[in-house]
Parts: structure tokens; sequence; C-alpha cells
């Protein structure tokens, strides 16, 4: 799925990748990642992400945490969607669907 935009989010920096898609659809986004974790052989479940969802209990969001151990998971991100900015270290990722 191609994301909508991707920027820096500030006062408390973040970077989003925004899609603009539908909670059920986001669903797709959260397995492209798992796919990506595959195929680099981690477990994304081990700290790597956090899911955020809405009143109802869809998926709206999931942070991917920027650290030492998910260098190659972010390069890995960055590279599926086609994202070329800089991401600061440690600045946590969030794709969502807005």
């Amino acid at each position: 799925m191609k994301h909508k935009k991707a920027e820096i989010i500030t006062p408390s920096p973040f970077f989003k990748i925004e899609f603009g898609c539908s909670n059920r659809k986001f669903y797709e986004v959260k397995n492209t990642l798992y796919q990506i974790a595959d195929k680099l052989g981690i477990e994304i479940g081990d700290g790597y992400i956090s899911e955020s969802c809405d009143y109802e209990g869809d998926l709206e969001a999931i942070k991917v945490y920027n650290d030492e151990r998910s260098k190659e998971f972010i390069k890995a991100i960055l590279e599926h969607y086609e994202i070329k900015d800089e991401i600061p270290e440690g600045m946590t990722i969030v794709l969502s669907i807005f």
C-alpha cells in the first residue's frame, strides 16, 4: 500500500508516515511490517512496535521504536515505502491512518 505523506511532526518530535485509509485497510500495513521483520529474522512483538487503537478497538496507529537494535528494521521500512528522508537517531516512527 502506498503512503499518503511522510514528515517529522513537532513539538514532541516523531516521524509520521500517513496512509489515509480505513482502519480495516490499515491492517495491511501491519501485515507488511510483520513480513519485513520476518525477512530480517526479528520478532516484531519483542518490543519493536506498539499499537494504538480507537475507542472501538480498531487499529489506527503503529509506533516503531528507533533504537540501536531496530536500525535494520527501520531502514527496511523506509526502503519498502521508498522514503528517502533522514530520520534523526532515536526518533519514533508512527505509521498512522490519519
